[in-house]
């Protein structure tokens, strides 16, 4: 059965999105697994590009550029050339990865459904009415463009596919349970390995030779992530013990590369961001609207004890027994700092330890394995 992903959201700072579908792509790949990925040119605007790689192909279609709250966004220019592609390569199974997509074609998806033997999925990652609310102002407008979201979202769709119970929650306000399902998503694990990953040299050069502890924040610095927080923290951290390492950028980032407690590296490649994972004792995650929030899985995979959020979708996998839990407010972040570099060396060895034990529980084989069982037995 060939698969087929289409995504408007797919492209270098696509965020979770991409993360996702390379994951399984990686898996496709070992398993000679046929695939296509539809997604937007961003290099080429107005212009039709394929890739192929062993039983992997991407097609990346003509696209245009527009900016939500701050964020660039790529948009496919014409719904005839995601048809044009669909109907050479006939796939059986489509999933599309975006609401825009679905908002502004959702009929003709339909007619495309209704002329093929194929079954399409529609993957959530992220919460329509939060979006919402965090891009626009106007809380009646975002309520109802939330609700135009996942009506023309639910509508596309056979079945809906989503990253957390904390996802799948306003869906299921439109869809009965037997049509929303929730997929567990994983990581390679094994490439998070601090043997693998661990550079002294860098780790000596950001911990000033060991007098700083590192803490890490990996993500976009944007409103509709809820980085405030960040910025608030990160005013308060006492430069002399300790060194946050800020990985990402957005709309926050001028104010906080400008605090002398930060360390400001912007976007790198995510073979990259593991070294810097890697030199680091601490995570740090504030988003307490968060779909699902795969690096919270990468800190975990490298035995990072988190600070995170106790709410949204990353308390789908964050555990007491390695993470604190926290409410949005930076004293209770800054507590729960001061209550963890007060541990003895033996309890944070411990709390390392299940971290990467139940990172293991979340591996990109087993995500690809029960994705499959949903295509197969969705009917």
């Amino acid at each position: 059965m060939k698969l087929c992903d289409l995504s408007c959201l797919y492209y270098p700072h696509g965020g979770g999105i991409k993360t996702y579908i390379d994951g399984k792509r990686s898996v496709y790949k070992t398993r000679n697994t046929p695939h296509i990925l539809i997604a937007p040119n961003v290099n080429n605007q107005k212009k039709t590009e394929k890739t192929v790689d062993g039983s992997l192909a991407i097609y990346y279609l003509p696209s245009f550029k527009v900016v939500f709250g701050g964020t660039p966004y790529f948009i496919f220019r014409s719904f005839k050339d995601i048809r044009d592609v669909i109907n050479q390569e006939k796939p059986g199974v489509i999933e599309i990865g975006d609401k825009i997509t679905t908002l502004l074609y959702k009929s003709k998806i339909k007619k495309l459904h209704q002329a093929l033997p194929v079954k399409i999925f529609a993957f959530s990652h992220e919460r329509a009415d939060n979006f919402s609310q965090t891009v626009l102002n106007n809380k009646i407008l975002s309520r109802l463009f939330a609700r135009l979201f996942i009506r023309r979202f639910a509508g596309a769709a056979d079945a809906i596919i989503a990253n957390s119970d904390f996802t799948g929650e306003e869906i299921l306000k439109f869809l009965p349970k037997d049509k929303v399902h929730v997929l567990k998503l994983g990581i390679n694990t094994a490439d998070f390995s601090r043997e693998i990953c661990y550079d002294r040299n860098l780790y000596q050069k950001l911990s000033e030779n060991g007098q700083k502890t590192l803490l890490i924040h990996v993500g976009r610095l944007d409103k509709d992530k809820k980085t405030e927080l960040l910025v608030q923290i990160a005013r308060e951290l006492d430069e002399k013990k300790y060194k946050l390492i800020v990985v990402g950028g957005g709309g926050y980032e001028n104010e906080i590369k400008a605090m002398p407690a930060v360390e400001f590296i912007g976007y790198i490649p995510h073979e990259e961001v593991k070294k810097y994972l890697a030199v680091s004792q601490l995570g740090v995650l504030v988003n307490n609207i968060e779909p699902y929030g795969l690096v919270g899985l990468e800190m975990m995979a490298l035995g990072l004890a988190v600070l995170g959020p106790n709410a949204g979708g990353l308390i789908s996998f964050l555990k007491k027994d390695f993470a604190w839990l926290l409410p949005y407010d930076k004293y209770a972040y800054l507590e729960a700092l001061t209550e963890w570099q007060n541990l003895p060396a033996e309890k944070k060895e411990e709390i390392s330890r299940q971290a990467r034990a139940a990172a293991e529980n979340y591996t990109l084989e087993k995500m690809t394995d029960r994705l499959i069982e949903i295509y197969q037995d969705h009917e």
